[in-house]
């Protein structure tokens, strides 16, 4: 399939579909909705890179390929075995595919160096997730001249020479505590299985403050060092026998830190008790691979990954093609997902 043969599909004329595909103001409303239904009958999309005309959003289109450089310690089997990482690669992907674009996922070299294949030659724009342990200059350094954005929460970017989107942690804390409250919780609880974590951390931080100043009675219960890269069955167990030592089912509400913690816990009170557990709870990341495993869906706070991913794509693509000057700080704003 191809132009020519969309445009003999629909009876207009090369040069109209052309338009449609580069220039859609100069296409009238009737012609677009033919086209548009031509395409999708014939499954059809043009090629990013293909020849002719430039239009706005691909003039800066050389390859048809971005870089995800990942620069957490994890592989990128065990990226995604990840809630939180699968989840943002996946809405990355997705819509970059969308944009007809392909994706390449790429970790740094053992010694923190960016590879060498990462030129203007092999992709259009990089995508950083993560944060590394060498510093942002070599890594500012070795991509200089590729638009690049940097996704999600980490970055070490703190002379702010890139473009920045990224989800506001500050305040998840403070939206479970005002969930709890809401719902007449006078003794609460916050639950955290990684202490290493940062983003937990933060949001342990931020529920403790907004809980005590609604007057609400607080029990932090954080599991020590894991023993391995995830929340385990040893974790949510050690959590929950520091539940009970804490007030057992006098703590009304509770909020996890993620929501893998908070099915854990979960399961571990049912085992226990035989039955679904008294607490209400509210986790974080509205995870829905977790939520079908609850008998009764319960809160959890989005911090909206697919809006992170569709966004830092936008926003990577304005610098591709030109139309973005750097930088840019974008906060998306976590939203309550209230349960059954």
């Amino acid at each position: 399939m191809s132009i020519t043969k969309i445009a003999l599909s629909t009876g207009l004329s090369v040069s109209t579909v052309s338009n449609y595909l580069n220039h859609p103001d100069k296409v009238s409303k009737s012609s677009k909705a033919i086209i548009k239904a031509a395409m999708k009958k014939h499954n059809w999309r043009p090629d990013i890179c293909r020849r002719g005309p430039k239009s706005q959003q691909r003039k800066g289109v050389r390859t048809g390929n971005i870089v995800l450089l990942s620069m957490t310690r994890y592989s990128p089997r065990e990226m995604a075995r990840m809630p939180f990482l699968s989840m943002i690669y996946s809405s990355i992907q997705s819509e970059l595919n969308q944009r007809q674009f392909s994706m390449t996922l790429i970790g740094l070299e053992a010694d923190g160096n960016v590879p060498a294949r990462i030129t203007s030659q092999f992709c259009d724009g990089v995508i950083l997730l993560g944060r590394p342990s060498a510093g942002t200059h070599k890594i500012y350094t070795a991509l200089k001249g590729l638009p690049m954005v940097w996704c999600y929460r980490d970055h070490s970017d703190f002379l702010y020479q890139m473009d920045h989107i990224l989800y506001d942690n500050s305040v998840v804390g403070a939206i479970a505590a005002d969930y709890l409250f809401r719902r007449e919780h006078r003794r609460v609880a916050v639950l955290n299985a990684n202490l290493q974590h940062e983003a937990y951390s933060e949001r342990v931080a931020s529920f403790v403050e907004a809980s005590k100043s609604q007057g609400m009675t607080t029990s932090v219960i954080e599991y020590g060092e894991l023993k391995s890269k995830y929340p385990d069955v040893e974790s949510f167990r050690w959590l929950t026998d520091r539940l009970y030592e804490c007030g057992g089912e006098e703590i009304t509400g509770a909020f996890f830190c993620s929501d893998d913690i908070m099915l854990g816990v979960y399961n571990e009170l049912r085992f226990r008790n035989g039955k679904e557990p008294w607490l209400d709870m509210i986790g974080c990341n509205a995870d829905e691979n977790m939520m079908r495993f609850f008998e009764k869906r319960p809160a959890s706070i989005d911090i909206k990954l697919d809006d992170i991913g569709r966004t830092t794509v936008e926003q990577l693509l304005r610098r591709v093609n030109g139309n973005s000057s750097c930088c840019t700080e974008i906060y998306i704003k976590p939203e309550l997902r209230s349960g059954d």
